[in-house]
């Protein structure tokens, strides 16, 4: 659609830090920033995207689902072109490139994120921003350096989130 190549016109410019993507919960946010995700991981390799939302359940039961289904529609092999380590939560693509699936909720045992904190990223993408502390998208830029210098690309963190009155 016309909203889709908007922002992969954005995102592939490497003039922005941050892409919000917003809207009713229709699915082609998802589907088409995990399009994003995916093929930033074939392209380049050893790169390194954090995929977060507030909890692991809605990690597992929606997003990774939106990932499965754009890999398959992809002709895109599992154990061939990537693996994925459901204890770690962590797929990692035949180049070595990887998508850490990472719990953004905020621990009173963790308040400013320290298990971010040793993560090495070239990209981040925020899922349902209405439901995060702000506190993270300035913790995951902070780890903005895998493979950055290697291919000339600028670090960039894709947010989304639907309407809600008083936010944002």
């Amino acid at each position: 659609t016309k909203k889709q190549g908007e922002v992969y016109k954005a995102f592939t410019s490497w003039k922005y830090k941050e892409i919000l993507v917003w809207g009713w919960g229709s699915g082609w946010k998802s589907r088409w920033i995990a399009t994003i995700v995916t093929i930033t991981c074939l392209q380049y390799s050893w790169i390194a995207w954090l995929v977060g939302r507030d909890n692991l359940k809605k990690l597992k039961q929606s997003t990774r689902l939106t990932f499965l289904k754009v890999r398959k529609e992809n002709w895109i092999v599992k154990d061939v072109d990537y693996t994925i380590n459901m204890s770690e939560f962590v797929v990692e693509f035949a180049n070595g490139s990887r998508i850490f699936f990472v719990d953004l909720w905020r621990y009173p045992s963790d308040p400013f994120y320290d298990r971010i904190g040793s993560m090495e990223l070239t990209y981040s993408r925020l899922e349902e921003w209405q439901e995060i502390e702000s506190i993270v998208s300035d913790t995951v830029s902070w780890r903005y350096r895998q493979a950055i210098k290697q291919y000339w690309i600028d670090p960039c963190t894709i947010i989304t989130c639907n309407p809600k009155k008083g936010y944002l």
